[in-house]
């Protein structure tokens, strides 16, 4: 059994900005070379070692893969069942069961690989289940209990079992918070804090809540989150 690979002859895309001179970044008729999990070589002077297979891929071009930084796995059940928000909503009254939200979450996730996607940053109800489906298709994941996210872990419980998960990242997530109300968010990162965990919160929903919440705090509502220090959405 080969303990890596090596992509030959590519066209790869190593650099891409979007800034205004929409800079691309190109490397004709270059190798990948990965070893044990790690790439160990990118460009045209690699030299493999023996015993790795070989992916010609003379014609291709080659990108980098992205994370999504904000998903909700299991609504794709809303768009499934053609019932809208009621069958799959926040509110905590009609939610779907475990078993539901996996299958949506395999679909959601396999949808996510076909686009080129290597992980996602999730927030919708049992966590635990897209972290199965995220190990089982080889994606990384970011997710976790939290404020009005069904779970049957305590958001604590969630980061001790995976804390030591090289694939999963836990996170406090944080749904639908008052954006007014800067005392609650303060308290749900200081939670996080306590709890030594990131959060990912949904802060404003509309645009008058981004205004009124700068009007409040002089900031809008991401920069102001971000000022604690405290990764997130």
């Amino acid at each position: 059994m080969s303990n890596g690979v090596v992509v030959k002859d590519a066209r790869l895309v190593v650099e891409l900005s979007c800034s205004q001179e929409h800079h691309i970044k190109v490397l004709e008729d270059s190798s990948i070379i990965v070893e044990e999990g790690v790439i160990t070589c990118i460009g045209n002077s690699c030299s493999p070692p023996r015993g790795l297979d070989r992916i010609d891929a003379k014609n291709y071009i080659v990108l980098p893969a992205y994370i999504d930084g904000h998903t909700h796995t299991g609504s794709i059940i809303n768009s499934l069942t053609g019932r809208g928000s009621s069958v799959c909503n926040f509110d905590g009254e009609h939610v779907a069961d475990q078993k539901l939200v996996s299958k949506a979450a395999k679909i959601a996730c396999i949808l996510t690989l076909i686009s080129g996607g290597v992980g996602i940053i999730d927030m919708y109800h049992y966590p635990e289940e897209v972290v199965k489906v995220c190990r089982e298709l080889g994606l990384y994941v970011a997710t976790g209990p939290g404020i009005g996210i069904k779970s049957v872990f305590s958001t604590v419980a969630f980061a001790d079992r995976f804390r030591q998960d090289r694939g999963v990242i836990p996170l406090l997530n944080i749904l639908t918070v008052d954006p007014i109300r800067i005392d609650i968010v303060k308290e749900y990162l200081e939670k996080a804090k306590s709890d030594q965990m990131r959060a990912h919160a949904h802060i404003a929903m509309t645009k008058s809540e981004v205004f009124e919440f700068r009007k409040r705090t002089g900031t809008v509502s991401y920069t102001h989150l971000r000022a604690h220090e405290t990764s997130l959405h």
